[in-house]
């Protein structure tokens, strides 16, 4: 979450605020789906080197067929909300902080 505070401290510089919440609110849902493809899938990091196609096949087919993986969206979307939260229970200490 540290490393995620700094890169959204640096979106602030760049972008409106809302666009940064936005940008960290897509990585956090990004990142709900990446936990939900090592936890659930068995997928592991090397696994994009040695075998891309076949996660970009389990990615695509889930894209494509949304109803036939309801738990990949329902576990996608816990995960990526309780990454949110997370985060912004650690933006409201940072910004207590610098105040």
């Amino acid at each position: 979450m540290f490393s995620a505070i700094l890169i959204y401290n640096k979106l602030k510089e760049i972008f409106p605020r809302i666009a940064a919440k936005a940008i960290m609110l897509s990585v956090m849902l990004i990142s709900g789906y990446g936990i939900y493809i090592g936890r659930f899938l068995r997928w592991n990091s090397w696994n994009l080197l040695t075998d891309p196609f076949a996660i970009f096949y389990d990615t695509l087919t889930r894209i494509i067929h949304p109803f036939s993986y309801p738990r990949t969206y329902g576990m996608t979307l816990m995960i990526g909300v309780l990454l949110c939260l997370v985060f912004s229970v650690f933006e409201s200490f940072t910004q207590k902080v610098e105040a």
